[in-house]
């Protein structure tokens, strides 16, 4: 039958990938093929990672890790901040890191805390597209002393792309 054969040709394969990376925080991928005859073509991965740190913005933002990315979804509980993003890659593991501008102090009990997203892609010239979800401890970053105690936050995300800061969304996360 001509259209069962077409049918599976396009068929959509979904696997569980065990592959180690050395160094990497991922816990859990999932890597989504396209199956044509004989040939199995990377398609998309979704990974997630461990949990990780924010960390503080000092000294200008770091060379050469302003790759494009998008960021897809942002929520915030308690404890983590996840922010699923989504790349053009998928040969090399790719690096993302938050970084926060220390708030200015204010007489009022509410600042804007400004976080920046960055993101490595190591030059990956794969022509699939990941969606990773980055968890980062929120309630230990809010215990660093430099955030004031008592004081709400308004949340502002932005990404960092080719030096360019574009806001993503403000939140105002309850603690």
């Amino acid at each position: 039958d001509l259209h069962l054969s077409i049918r599976r040709q396009r068929q959509m394969c979904i696997r569980d990938s065990n592959e180690s990376y050395p160094n990497s925080p991922i816990d859990f991928s999932i890597r989504l093929y396209t199956h044509i005859g004989d040939t199995d073509t990377l398609y998309s991965i979704l990974t997630y990672k461990d949990l990780l740190e924010i960390e503080w913005l000092e000294n200008g933002f770091p060379d050469g890790v302003e790759d494009p990315f998008e960021i897809n979804e942002v929520s915030f509980d308690p404890q983590v901040l996840s922010i699923t993003t989504s790349y053009s890659g998928g040969c090399a593991d790719h690096d993302f890191r938050l970084l926060a501008e220390a708030p200015s102090i204010s007489q009022s009990t509410t600042s804007t805390l400004k976080l920046f997203l960055i993101h490595d892609g190591k030059d990956d010239e794969c022509d699939a597209y990941p969606s990773e979800i980055l968890q980062f401890d929120y309630a230990n970053f809010l215990k660093d002393p430099v955030i004031q105690e008592g004081n709400n936050y308004n949340v502002e995300i932005y990404t960092r792309i080719n030096g360019v800061n574009k806001l993503y969304d403000s939140y105002s996360p309850t603690p």
